[in-house]
């Protein structure tokens, strides 16, 4: 579900946004990663923690190839939403890899942690959608 939300979240821009060859190709990158991402974790179901992080960083790091192209066509402001998603969401996935910080395991321990990072992260993506992308349609 991860590598959907990844994808989905790179669409909008790919298809609304952006134009040409590059949405095109970035589309396919980022949607034959979330497939691929998919699989793996089909396939390898006791796989590492940091094998998932690593995976899900490396497909949700496909969409800096539009970036440039996002900030020309949908302004500074929908990139840096863009930006500070995906830094959100680094900081979630290594936390999530590492299990640390744990402040109080039994309360809100490294995967309250985690999903906080990603809550305020989707929030991020989820403004820049909204605001930026949906409009362009």
């Amino acid at each position: 579900m991860i590598f959907v939300l990844i994808a989905g979240t790179i669409t909008p821009f790919a298809l609304l946004v952006m134009s040409g060859p590059l949405a095109t190709a970035l589309l396919i990158a980022v949607w034959a990663g979330a497939a691929a991402g998919t699989v793996v974790e089909l396939v390898w179901v006791n796989r590492p923690k940091w094998v998932s992080s690593v995976v899900y960083l490396i497909v949700g790091w496909i969409g800096a190839i539009g970036f440039p192209a996002i900030v020309v066509e949908a302004g500074a402001v929908a990139g840096g939403l863009i930006v500070v998603g995906a830094l959100l969401y680094t900081a979630g996935a290594i936390v999530y890899a590492t299990e640390r910080p744990n402040p109080n395991p039994a309360v809100f321990g490294y995967h309250e942690v985690f999903h906080a990072f990603v809550i305020a992260a989707a929030a991020a993506h989820f403004a820049a959608i909204a605001f930026f992308a949906l409009p362009a349609a």
